[in-house]
Order: C-alpha cells, then structure tokens, then sequence
C-alpha cells in the first residue's frame, strides 16, 4: 500500500516528468520487483481457490474418485487397495465442522481435505474396506477348500484309472 502511494505520488507531482526514462525504469522495476512476495501471496490465494472449487469426491461401489487441481486431475483409489483409513479433526476443522480423512493404499497416501459429516464418511470407508478385506479372506478359503477337494477328486480318479 505504502509503494503504491509512492509510486503514485511520484506520477502525480509531475516528477515522474523530471526524471529520465531510465531512472523512471528502475524505478518501477524496484517496485515490481520489491513486491514481488505479495505477487506470489495473490498468486497463491488464486490457485488454492481454483483448486478448492475444483475439488470433488465420489464414492462409487468399487472406488473413490478424486477430482482436483486448477487443470483438473483425476485419480481412482480402487476400495481394495486402501490399507488404513484415518480422520484428523483439529480444532478450526471441529468449529467449522468438517475433517480431513487420510487414506493409505498400496500405491499412495491421500487426504481427502474439508470433508462435512466426518466421522460418518470415516466410518463408512472403514466398514468398506473391512468388508471387503473379510469377504476377500473368506474368499481365498472357500476357494483353497474347493480346489483341496477337487485336487482330491482328480488324484482318486488318476488311482481308480491306474488301478483298471
């Protein structure tokens, strides 16, 4: 604000008229250049705006899809892979009333950032994902038990066979 009553006073007076253009050059080349920390500062506040209002997540049967980004950036993180779910809520995230939730999957670590309802969306992607680890488990025994009694079946036939 300071430079800019500066700046501003210098063209105002008419002094801006008495200096040669050279001077009047690094003159304003100062001043951009001084302010250049506020430029990044508006900078900043324009991409993390951008990429807040561009920020979407959506749960589907089989995956969470994550868009987000100023150029918009897409990614998938399938239920199977997630390894731990965890919820931080600090304490402007609890007056404000919503919470961040890290996933951890075999290929990356994510936060699913300013989520409303917290720890109703926490505990419902712990449930998936504990589901789907049992029923995988469950799974992977039904199908050693099978394939013990087909293996079985075969080699009584192979017997039965050599035995004719």
């Amino acid at each position: 604000m300071v430079n800019g009553c500066i700046i501003y006073a210098f063209i105002k007076t008419g002094a801006a008229s008495q200096v040669s253009t050279l001077v009047l050059i690094i003159f304003i080349l100062f001043f951009v250049l001084h302010l250049t920390p506020l430029w990044i500062w508006i900078g900043n506040i324009i991409t993390s705006t951008a990429q807040y209002k561009n920020t979407e997540y959506v749960f589907t049967t089989k995956r969470i899809i994550i868009r987000s980004g100023v150029f918009v950036d897409v990614k998938s993180i399938y239920y199977i892979d997630v390894q731990l779910v965890h919820l931080n809520v600090g304490l402007i995230n609890r007056i404000l009333k919503v919470g961040n939730i890290h996933i951890v999957s075999k290929v990356e670590r994510t936060i699913l950032f300013c989520i409303t309802d917290p720890y109703h969306v926490c505990n419902m992607l712990q449930d998936i994902v504990n589901d789907l680890k049992t029923d995988m488990y469950y799974l992977t025994i039904y199908v050693q038990k099978k394939t013990k009694g087909i293996k079985q079946n075969i080699e009584n036939r192979k017997k039965s066979n050599n035995k004719e």
